[in-house]
């Protein structure tokens, strides 16, 4: 089966950038304790819902950068079997 390397690609950086989208979005402002003094940890707020797909796509899309190999090229062999990517929330 060929595949078109160029959009496989393509839709990994969207995806990936999709994915920045989403956490930027869900940054919580630093904000001041009561003390005068701000936290030095900023966190992330976003819901498992609003990951769950990006997350499930850009794993679909790097699983199958894995499987493209180039035959003769042991620079550009099949790692599918070589690397495991977890699922993102298996739980569901």
């Amino acid at each position: 089966m060929e595949v078109n390397i160029n959009n496989l690609r393509k839709q990994t950086a969207y995806t990936l950038h999709r994915l920045i989208k989403i956490l930027n979005a869900g940054i919580l402002p630093n904000e001041d304790d009561g003390t005068g003094l701000f936290n030095s940890e900023t966190e992330i707020n976003i819901t498992v819902e609003k990951l769950e797909e990006t997350l499930d796509r850009l794993r679909q899309y790097v699983i199958a950068l894995l499987c493209c190999y180039e035959e003769g090229n042991p620079n550009l062999k099949d790692l599918s079997e070589e690397v495991d990517i977890d699922e993102f929330n298996p739980k569901k």
